[in-house]
């Protein structure tokens, strides 16, 4: 305690003085102790510093509470110590599930969202849909101007499909090449066709120039999947894949169509 006060004050003072911030869990010591329970410790901040308390009862000759030993002790740096490493831990974690070149989720990512968002729509019996995006002639346009300037192509469309989510939930997922995946919770087949129209023109006005596509610049195809607002018993792992087997479906339909579409 001497690294907290200066000995002259705390000579007669008493302890609910010294440390306010510790004075309720004092009570409480005194309450447990006098029903002869465990004393647990108490962490506390006193002047921008934090520590953690231990308590000890004394007792008389007859063997009642008199009183209470406490130890406090400085714990500021370990907490420091330990917040650092959890900011760590989040960075890696999170970089685990990122994609190095977009900042969009990876596959893991994607994994880790999906079945999450499934399991969230089969309890309150929600929809949701899931959007598949390919960039047309993608390896036409990168083989032609050179992987720098596909890594631009690609940032660009994921800047752009992130743009067009709206709800806090909505994830975005670059899921291998030039396909992205985007996971829009609460949404019916509606609301998903409004955001692939949205994406598919964002896109579009980019102007990106991609000489040997029809349309003379960088266009996307989009397929759609989506859930019904009904209870599924099939295993979330199963529900997963036949949505992603879905969405890739209406993607290829898309394609089939001409590209530069959406299909359901």
């Amino acid at each position: 305690m001497a690294s907290i006060f200066k000995h002259d004050t705390i000579v007669g003072a008493c302890v609910s003085e010294l440390l306010p911030s510790a004075s309720g869990a004092i009570e409480d010591m005194f309450l447990l102790a006098s029903a002869d329970r465990a004393l647990p410790d108490h962490q506390f901040t006193q002047r921008d510093r934090t520590y953690i308390a231990s308590f000890h009862a004394t007792r008389d000759s007859q063997g009642h509470v008199s009183g209470l030993f406490v130890v406090a002790s400085d714990i500021t740096k370990r907490m420091q110590v330990e917040h650092h490493l959890r900011e760590v831990r989040r960075r890696v974690v999170a970089t685990n599930r990122r994609d190095h070149l977009t900042g969009l989720l990876n596959r893991r990512g994607l994994e880790i969202v999906l079945h999450r968002e499934l399991r969230r729509a089969r309890r309150a019996s929600n929809r949701l849909s899931l959007l598949a995006v390919d960039i047309d002639w993608f390896k036409s346009y990168n083989d032609s101007l050179g992987h720098p300037q596909g890594d631009r192509c690609l940032r660009a469309v994921a800047d752009k499909l992130v743009g067009c989510l709206r709800r806090g939930g909505d994830a975005a997922c670059r899921h291998g090449g030039e396909e992205f995946l985007l996971i829009l919770p609460e949404t019916d087949i509606h609301g998903a066709v409004a955001v692939a129209e949205n994406c598919r023109k964002a896109v579009e006005n980019l102007n990106i120039v991609h000489r040997d596509s029809p349309n003379g610049r960088i266009t996307v195809s989009i397929g759609i999947a989506h859930t019904n607002a009904v209870a599924d018993d099939s295993p979330t792992t199963s529900a997963a894949a036949a949505l992603l087997l879905d969405a890739d479906n209406a993607l290829y339909r898309a394609k089939g169509s001409g590209r530069n579409t959406i299909s359901v």
